[in-house]
């Protein structure tokens, strides 16, 4: 075999040195560049290697000393002597470099001391160098990619685990060790899947493993909810999303990965929602809530089965019929109404309390945050029902966006009713009371209710003055019975016993006439139970004008 001369060899370096991908480049002691292959110069951003022959190598490369934007500590000088000492410190591995047009990118840059033969002193450096911009970003991205899945993990209040199916460990991260009842830092209570078992709530731990083993047994990743025990015996509820993992063949299954989330707050508030909606189904006042949108949010029982909608609690779940079949903008046939909200006030409503509600309710309880009023329900039958409703908007905070808006009615039938009866009644009270010739008054202890026309009559005086002081009419009383009918009136009220006098008054036309007036307490039945208010009894008084009678009795006297 023929041997290869020197400059055979020096062209099979050259051609190496000019093909090869990354950056080549030599310096003298001094740091000077002395060669430059045609990568190297691509980097820099010089078309050719003489524009940088000669200049120092620290123009091109810099450090954090030099540049902000350089990692690594780096100057040419010190890099020279360490080479020559023998001791390349690792961290030169990595360099901040500026290309011409005066950006700049991350390398890696590997140095070593450029000698003519093995044990020869050093006559130079060789340098090579590697854009890692690419690797830069993809490690940038990775992180970032990690800090998210990290806040997203600590925003769910989550801990993720691993169950190593081959050594059958269990590892926690710090979130899990919380979530199982250690202090933060300890050590996990527990390293294989034996001692998690004596975690797990036992009536949940037959369900869990048998609902994971489907899971597995199908290839595909489960959710699954369940009870954990803590050492002092609290209970916290646990949701954990898994995820079986295999090898590369996808044949052999080798851990299961997930993440735990604590549910307690959740599940105690969902717990709690249930008891507010089980006391509300337990009202008889209808209590509905809409969306801003009209959509029905909630009806309590009392509602449903006035409306016609099953007798099934719903919270934002929709209904399974309604008597009124697939309303406009129903979601489906057999689904609540999801009416826009005046469709839904309209829906429901007569059009006289449909017309209040929009025009007047819903405008002043956007505007005041309530109102309150009467109006009246259709039920299933179509029959009015009047009703007090009270409707209050809700808000979030702190933007005020409306999210629902809640109202209340009360079947106020039997009040109505009541009203209608006692208006009735009072109407026949008058009617009676107005036709008869003699003085009838009601009254409390502090005002006159109530005293017919017939007081006009007789006393001379008006009724209105009489209302303005009901004491009044005892200015009428002759001079000389006065004081002792104001005197035995007094005891009469105050002892609560029966008053029976006869007496002079004088009219305001200077008249005389003779009065025989009675008042007799009356017990206050619309006191109901309250003792107090049933002593603080009425008085009913009557008044005869006797005045024919009195002459002839005294003319017969005569």
């Amino acid at each position: 075999m023929k041997r290869k001369t020197k400059t055979d060899s020096d062209v099979l370096y050259q051609s190496l040195l000019t093909c090869h991908p990354e950056g080549v480049c030599t310096l003298d002691l001094e740091g000077r560049f002395t060669y430059l292959n045609p990568a190297a110069c691509d980097l820099l951003g010089h078309e050719s290697a003489e524009s940088l022959l000669g200049h120092a190598v620290s123009e091109v490369i810099c450090t954090r000393k030099q540049c902000r934007a350089c990692p690594m500590e780096f100057q040419d000088h010190s890099l020279v002597a360490a080479l020559i000492a023998g001791k390349i410190p690792r961290g030169y591995e990595e360099v901040c470099v500026h290309r011409s047009d005066g950006s700049t990118f991350p390398a890696a840059i590997n140095i070593a001391a450029l000698r003519t033969g093995e044990g020869e002193p050093a006559i130079g450096l060789v340098l090579s160098l590697r854009d890692i911009t690419e690797q830069r970003k993809q490690e940038t991205a990775l992180r970032h990619r990690e800090q998210r899945f990290a806040l997203a993990i600590e925003a769910a209040n989550a801990a993720v685990w691993e169950f190593d199916l081959v050594t059958g460990e269990v590892h926690f991260g710090p979130r899990g060790i919380e979530i199982y009842g250690c202090p933060p830092g300890s050590a996990v209570p527990f390293h294989d899947y034996e001692s998690w078992r004596t975690r797990i709530h036992p009536d949940d731990l037959l369900r869990i493993e048998a609902e994971a083993h489907a899971a597995r047994e199908q290839g595909v990743p489960w959710i699954v909810d369940y009870r954990v025990i803590r050492p002092n015996g609290e209970i916290r509820h646990v949701r954990s999303a898994c995820q079986q993992l295999c090898d590369d063949d996808g044949g052999v299954p080798l851990r299961i990965v997930g993440f735990e989330e604590d549910r307690t707050a959740e599940v105690t508030t969902l717990e709690r929602l249930q008891q507010l909606v089980a006391i509300l189904d337990n009202t008889s006042d209808f209590v509905v809530m809409h969306g801003p949108d009209g959509r029905l949010v909630f009806m309590n029982a009392a509602g449903r089965r006035v409306v016609g909608l099953p007798d099934e609690p719903f919270l934002g779940a929709p209904a399974t019929t309604t008597p009124y079949g697939v309303a406009p903008g129903a979601v489906g046939e057999g689904g609540p109404p999801a009416f826009t909200v005046e469709e839904s006030i309209r829906h429901y409503h007569p059009e006289w309390a449909a017309d209040l509600l929009l025009n007047e309710a819903l405008p002043t309880a956007m505007r005041d945050g309530i109102w309150q009023g009467e109006t009246a329900i259709i039920d299933a039958q179509g029959r009015e029902i009047p009703t007090s409703q009270v409707i209050i908007p809700h808000r979030s905070t702190p933007s005020g966006e409306l999210t629902e808006i809640s109202t209340i009615l009360r079947d106020i039938s039997q009040t109505k009713q009541a009203q209608e009866e006692l208006a009735l009644s009072e109407r026949r009270f008058r009617q009676i009371a107005e036709s008869i010739h003699e003085v009838f008054g009601l009254s409390d202890k502090e005002k006159l209710l109530y005293v017919n026309p017939a007081y006009e009559t007789i006393w001379g005086r008006s009724t209105e003055s009489l209302y303005a002081d009901p004491c009044s009419f005892s200015e009428a009383i002759h001079p000389e019975d006065r004081d002792q009918i104001i005197a035995d009136l007094r005891e009469a009220r105050e002892t609560r016993s029966d008053f029976d006098a006869l007496f002079r008054i004088i009219r305001s036309d200077g008249e005389v006439r003779w009065v025989h007036m009675q008042s007799v307490p009356v017990r206050n039945n619309d006191a109901g139970e309250d003792e107090a208010a049933a002593k603080a009894l009425l008085r009913a008084s009557t008044a005869r004008d006797m005045t024919e009678h009195e002459e002839r009795l005294r003319g017969r006297q005569k």
